[in-house]
């Protein structure tokens, strides 16, 4: 039940819903919590920090994601610790908090390696870019979005091929590398095109 309760509480915020999705996610916590079940409150604190960073509820939303890789680290939930990492290092990174965004991406990165999660994978390592290329960090964040190239390109995931030549692109841009990085941008919108 309180599963099944989390997953209305997503479809509500992935229909446009975040206050309902909020109210869903709070009290399904308090269930999971009451019920024993320390994986589903992990989860469940997840959803809520997304819930609330959806509804610019920004500091409900850090506290709700940091109290939910607090309860997972406790009780070795290792892929809800790294899911709630992910979510807070891309919300770390909207806010233009790249290097703290760091410090939550790399332990997510290495779990979703080791275990072979390549969406996740794919996530942490467009926001790892992105964070070193905001820091001014190019070389390092062209390496990272040529990796995410690789690994999309690998499982024909345009979506993320997409987002990985626009990164190389604009890295290379700021590298004053503009004939390379116009061929990136150039197979980023054949390739958008495409997917229309």
């Amino acid at each position: 039940e309180i599963a099944a309760t989390l997953q209305l509480g997503v479809v509500t915020y992935l229909e446009g819903n975040a206050a309902r999705a909020e109210q869903i996610a709070s009290e399904t916590v308090e269930k999971a919590r009451r019920s024993g079940f320390a994986n589903l409150a992990a989860r469940g604190l997840t959803d809520l920090g997304i819930a609330r960073v959806g509804r610019a509820d920004y500091k409900g939303g850090e506290s709700s994601l940091r109290e939910a890789i607090d309860l997972a680290r406790r009780f070795r939930l290792h892929r809800n610790e790294a899911r709630a990492r992910l979510q807070l290092a891309g919300f770390l990174e909207q806010q233009d908090k790249a290097q703290a965004a760091l410090q939550e991406i790399e332990p997510a990165l290495a779990y979703y390696q080791h275990a072979g999660f390549r969406l996740e994978t794919s996530q942490a390592l467009t926001l790892r870019a992105r964070a070193h290329r905001d820091l001014g960090n190019y070389e390092e964040a062209r390496t990272e979005f040529e990796q995410l190239l690789s690994l999309a390109t690998e499982v024909d995931d345009r979506a993320q091929v997409t987002i990985a030549e626009q990164g190389v692109a604009s890295v290379l841009f700021l590298l004053d590398r503009w004939p390379e990085a116009l061929a990136h941008y150039e197979h980023h919108y054949e390739i958008a095109n495409q997917m229309r």
